[in-house]
């Protein structure tokens, strides 16, 4: 590991270049991007997120530093696009294991004796909780899980078929993303990526999505992917009806609190894919289709019973409904009338 600049760099600095180059395509997007001329600038805005990172330090001479930097955060999901001179990261200890998985770009990191080195669609990292030191240079992107160790265990629990699975989240380590010669993990990323897009547009997607759940199920097959591409225990192929019966009377009881799949796994015995095939079947939509419905349904009951419109605001957060616009539209695609009208609306015109 070097500690102090090149030639090159310290070329780069007396002559810095007209333009950075753009940043790498994320959700977040050019049009929400910082400009900078300082690494503290850079420092503190990585650091609103990332509270882990100790310090920057240019590894160019001087007070100029140019930078364009572009943050958002989801839950425990942080997403980055950055575009700077060549810097040193410090980590500090303590902190909960991080997944960083690059989407464009790369870095090097030292934890210990210990180097290690991640590049997108190759490879993400484990950064452990005992910290390190990144170095990164030029313009890159990339997705940050801060691990939640009691999520991950239930996650790996219920793609397992209920087979305990150890993950070791001390250790730093680069993580293969081609889990097998036929297995990768790219193109679910790609479409994670699109979700995201999605999430930060409507942030009334986000619990439905359940993205910080499916980037753990991500964070397990990195993390061991032998203990799930051996396969799962044989189970019954679909739920039967009345299976299915008691897995929608578990999301009917719960009706103010998110539902999250992996839960649902746990408690039927059956994995995600089988539960979203037999709601299918059934009900001809996904779970999430058809518990955006159940709630709409009970929000319709709510909002008639109270004969109140100052109560619809209260009423569609408890039931998840973040965005008060979102919930109008739905009501009004689902139920083919607006919340406010069916309080004047005889419940008999109603189907």
């Amino acid at each position: 590991m070097r500690n102090s600049p090149s030639s090159a760099e310290l070329r780069a600095h007396n002559n810095p270049p007209a333009a950075l180059p753009p940043l790498a395509a994320l959700p977040i997007g050019n049009g929400r991007a910082h400009f900078g001329t300082h690494v503290r600038e850079l420092e503190m805005r990585a650091r609103a997120l990332f509270p882990q990172i100790h310090a920057l330090t240019p590894l160019v001479e001087g007070e100029y530093f140019p930078h364009l930097s572009s943050f958002a955060s989801l839950g425990q999901l942080t997403l980055g696009a950055v575009s700077h001179l060549p810097c040193r990261m410090e980590i500090a200890p303590g902190m909960s294991s991080l997944l960083v998985i690059p989407h464009s770009g790369g870095g090097r990191w030292k934890v210990g004796d210990q180097e290690v080195a991640t590049y997108a669609s190759r490879s993400a990292l484990l950064v452990s909780p005992a910290g390190g030191v990144g170095f990164t240079e030029g313009a890159s992107s990339g997705l940050y899980l801060s691990i939640d160790a009691a999520r991950l265990g239930r996650v790996g629990l219920a793609m397992s078929g209920g087979v305990r699975v150890d993950f070791d989240l001390n250790n730093a380590r680069e993580l293969n993303l081609r889990l097998s010669d036929t297995v990768s993990l790219q193109a679910g990323l790609e479409i994670a990526v699109g979700q995201i897009a999605s999430a930060l547009e409507n942030p009334g997607l986000v619990p439905m999505l359940q993205l910080e759940d499916l980037f753990h199920r991500f964070a397990a097959l990195l993390l061991a992917p032998g203990q799930f591409l051996q396969g799962i225990p044989a189970r019954e192929a679909t739920p039967s009806s009345g299976e299915l019966d008691v897995i929608c009377d578990r999301i009917r009881s719960t009706p103010y609190t998110p539902v999250i799949l992996s839960e649902l796994e746990e408690h039927s015995g059956y994995g995600r894919a089988t539960i979203i095939e037999a709601f299918r079947r059934r009900f001809s939509c996904t779970p999430v289709q058809w518990i955006r419905r159940e709630r709409l349904s009970r929000a319709f009951e709510e909002i008639r019973e109270s004969s109140d419109p100052t109560r619809i605001d209260g009423i569609a957060e408890s039931l998840g409904f973040v965005s008060r616009r979102g919930f109008d539209r739905l009501f009004q695609y689902h139920f083919g009338i607006g919340p406010l009208e069916i309080l004047d609306t005889p419940a008999g015109r109603m189907h």
